[in-house]
């Protein structure tokens, strides 16, 4: 009944597609469960009231929970299995992504190892993926901003600069019809080459006043974190401050992309923007001593210019407007090159912007351990002690198994006959009754248990197991060979209808066998096989639809009675009697039951069920033979104890074996 759920990313027969949902639901488990092709329902539980919603699979869903859309992927014909979903808001994912992303620079290197911890390996692959590519793409708009930036600026100067040449040639053509000149004398060439020289040198100057003045507004007005001047302002003659701009705006497009990565008060990032507010103070400082040299300069420029005008007092008035006009069309004309030239630079730098950084290794998927590990060690390693403690106490009190007769008597009141010890493939070793090995030595001490605890009328025993597997046939037919070797006639039965097995351990065929007899199909002496001098088997045959059926039929009495007048000993080996009831049955037919457990399954509660079942049946001969012993056991056992006749009865238990008792 216990149900372990996991997160499920890829595999999903249907797609979700959510819009909105009320704050009750987040985190909340809700069913999915498909009625139909056509149907579906959302059970959920709110307030400790269960709801059910069922909804149209397909069509747009609108209710006061959530307003949602659920679609099957074409490929899937039918969804037989149910389905939990839970809805999250985008700043739990925000949050989720950000707790478990871990950044490492490497020592030395502009490397960062960018690591995501996520029990999912294909999700944290895809956010990995997508990081690195909204972060290059970040990267290339903060140049692409300042490109864009200059470019505007640029644009709107030539505007202006047409404008105003248009309106120069304009005021040249309206002079040149109203006062119907064509050229000035010479005379007045050198002073107005000289008057035209100084006023291009205070346009020009007041030009770079006028620029730098606005790079100074530009600095001390806008605002640090948008501080992304146009490369315009750049002033070409001046190297200090073009080489202090440029790091000027290389320190703030460094700060706009760390700002990026880091947060406010990371420490990288406040000694940057430190950085960048002294060089900020040293720009205004060098900018304002430069604008007073200019207008130093400036003011020399008009003094001189003053001079040069009043030797054109006497140059005619027309001559003077000309070249009034002229002049200022020149220094436009020159100023619309200079314009277009940095417009063409500014294009060809944006068609060669780069990202400044790149992506050396996608996202891969690594098996890892978050967290402190010596501390997780020493925390798991105290877990293990504990519940190894848990474990040995549930499995000595409930799991608890005797691997020693000594161990299973004190357990039972049921005699137990003996013990064989363990051996690998104990069913192919064959019965060799002239060995004088451990396991026969254990066999013949189990013989003479019984003869010694059960009489000299008992002739009929039966051998089984509460569980298959135990060993009850081998245990059989090694008896039955022990008691044939004494020079009794044996004959041993196979009623093991279900899953025979003696005809496999005693190497023989089972073409016909008890189940022929019990069905009437053939004559029982007709199915008895020799199997050596003293000994005949009478094996299962083919396994009978009704093998329960044929046990409770009246032929196993005449079965039985035809042993006992052809044979000394009867030995049966019936089924399991945990699994099916046959053995049970076949107890009261029997002198001697003999119960075989294992000692990989001999526990407590296996003994109580021996003991209630023979209680039950009403069985006067039982007992127990405990089967795989360990050799180092069962030698102590037997070097201590030993077996053999004469040994009486009285262990204590009416009727208990001799066997075991001590010299």
């Amino acid at each position: 009944g216990r149900i372990n759920t996991n997160e499920v990313f890829l595999g999903v027969p249907f797609k979700i597609f959510l819009k909105s949902f009320s704050n009750q639901l987040s985190g909340k488990n809700l069913k999915v469960e498909f009625i139909n092709e056509e149907e579906f329902q959302i059970v959920f539980e709110i307030d400790g009231k269960l709801i059910t919603n069922k909804h149209k699979i397909g069509e747009d869903i609108i209710s006061q929970w959530y307003v949602l859309k659920l679609e099957i992927f074409q490929n899937v014909s039918t969804i037989q299995a149910n389905y939990e979903v839970q809805f999250h808001n985008k700043s739990y994912w925000i949050n989720k992504v950000k707790s478990g992303l871990e950044i490492v620079n490497q020592e030395y290197t502009s490397i960062l190892n960018i690591t995501l911890n996520d029990h999912i390996p294909e999700r944290s692959q895809m956010i990995l993926d997508t990081l690195a590519v909204v972060y290059l793409e970040y990267t290339l708009q903060s140049q692409f901003d300042i490109n864009n930036n200059t470019l505007l600026y640029i644009n709107k100067q030539l505007k202006e600069v047409t404008n105003l040449m248009d309106s120069i040639s304009l005021e040249i053509d309206t002079l040149r019809y109203e006062k119907d000149v064509l050229d000035l004398g010479r005379e007045t060439e050198v002073i107005f080459a000289n008057h035209f020289k100084i006023d291009n040198q205070i346009e020009v100057l007041e030009k770079k006043i006028k620029s730098i003045k606005h790079l100074q507004n530009y600095i001390e007005t806008s605002e640090s974190s948008n501080l992304l001047p146009p490369s315009v302002y750049l002033i070409d003659d001046d190297q200090y401050l073009s080489k202090s701009l440029s790091e000027f705006y290389s320190n703030q497009l460094s700060k706009i992309t760390m700002k990026t990565n880091v947060t406010v008060e990371n420490q990288k990032y406040k000694e940057l923007e430190n950085k960048i507010m002294l060089q900020r103070m040293d720009l205004l400082i060098y900018i304002s001593n430069t604008l007073k040299a200019y207008h130093e300069q400036l003011n020399d420029l008009k003094v001189e210019k003053a001079i040069v005008e009043s030797s054109l007092k006497k140059i005619p008035k027309t001559g003077r407007e000309f070249k009034s006009v002229e002049r200022t069309l020149q220094v436009n004309e020159k100023l619309y090159l200079f314009m277009l030239e940095k417009r063409a630079n500014t294009y060809i730098a944006k068609s060669g912007i780069i990202p400044r950084t790149k992506v050396i290794e996608k996202a891969r998927e690594i098996a890892t351990v978050g967290g402190d590990y010596v501390q997780k060690g020493i925390y798991f390693a105290v877990i293990g002690f504990i519940l190894g403690i848990i474990l040995s106490l549930l499995k000595y009190f409930f799991f608890n198994t005797y691997e020693s007769i000594a161990d299973l008597r004190d357990a039972t009141k049921l005699p137990v006959y003996g013990s064989v010890p363990f051996e690998k493939e104990i069913e192919s070793v064959g019965v060799d009754t002239s060995s004088k090995s451990s396991l026969m030595e254990s066999l013949r001490g189990v013989r003479t248990s019984l003869s010694y605890s059960t009489g000299k009328n008992v002739r009929i025993f039966m051998v089984t197991s509460i569980h298959p597997g135990e060993g009850k046939t081998f245990v059989s037919g090694s008896l039955a060979s022990l008691y044939a070797q004494s020079g009794k006639k044996v004959l041993i039965i196979d009623f093991d209808l279900h899953k025979p097995r003696l005809h496999k351990f005693l190497k023989m065929d089972n073409v016909k066998g008890n189940s022929n007899f019990l069905s009437d199909q053939d004559k029982l002496s007709d199915l008895i096989v020799n199997h050596s001098k003293y000994l005949d088997v009478l094996t299962s045959g083919p396994v009978p639809p009704n093998p329960s059926e044929l046990v409770l039929s009246d032929n196993v009495d005449a079965l039985i009675s035809y042993g006992l007048e052809n044979y000394d000993y009867i030995f049966f080996d019936s089924p399991p009697i945990g699994l099916i009831s046959d053995g049970v049955v076949l107890m009261n037919k029997v002198d001697v039951s003999v119960l075989v457990m294992n000692t990989r399954m001999a526990n407590s509660k296996g003994v109580k069920y021996l003991e209630s079942i023979v209680n039950d049946v009403g069985v006067k001969n039982k007992g127990i033979i405990l089967n795989g012993v360990r050799m180092k056991r069962w030698k102590y056992y037997y070097g201590k104890y030993g077996y053999g006749y004469g040994y009486g009865y009285g262990y204590g238990y009416g009727y208990g074996s001799s066997y075991g008792e001590k010299k």
